[in-house]
């Protein structure tokens, strides 16, 4: 516990280090390993989802082949981080080369993303279904909760 950030107050910096000492969460960071060891494809943008990142660099990249290459280069840009993403990259080039050259290239690069990836390994075109009645009354109810506590400390300070 020693040399704890000065941003961190005393008590959190123990915690935190308790935390990390625990034998049941290093088994968890462990399999945590394991399992990023096991995926073929990996990105570089850290614990954002491709979508987030993508809908960030719409602007920068023009189109999703081009966010594929910057999202899984490493910061060189020269160096794949896998064999499996370099190999998909140039899939998605050979397709793309062989499409009509009247489209928009935008949306040939699109229908060359999905068809390359697929939905499940690319960024799938999805809808947020909306949410159950019971999830909706737990979170009416959550949300009265919320109001009768900050009512009650309002009526406290006035």
């Amino acid at each position: 516990m020693a040399n704890p950030p000065e941003m961190l107050r005393e008590e959190v910096w123990e915690k935190s280090c308790n935390l990390w000492a625990d034998d049941d969460y290093q088994r968890v960071c462990d399999k945590n390993v394991a399992n990023r060891r096991k995926l073929k494809v990996n990105h570089t943008g850290g614990s954002k989802s491709l979508l987030s990142l993508y809908e960030e660099s719409l602007e920068d990249d023009g189109n999703k082949i081009q966010f594929y290459k910057r999202s899984h280069m490493k910061r060189d840009l020269v160096t794949w981080v896998t064999l499996t993403c370099e190999k998909n990259y140039n899939q998605m080039i050979a397709a793309f080369a062989e499409r009509d050259p009247s489209m928009k290239l935008v949306k040939i690069a699109e229908e060359v993303f999905y068809e390359v990836l697929g939905h499940a390994r690319g960024m799938g075109n999805f809808v947020i279904p909306p949410p159950s009645t019971s999830a909706r009354s737990s979170q009416i109810a959550h949300l009265n909760e919320q109001v009768q506590k900050w009512h009650g400390v309002l009526q406290g300070t006035i």
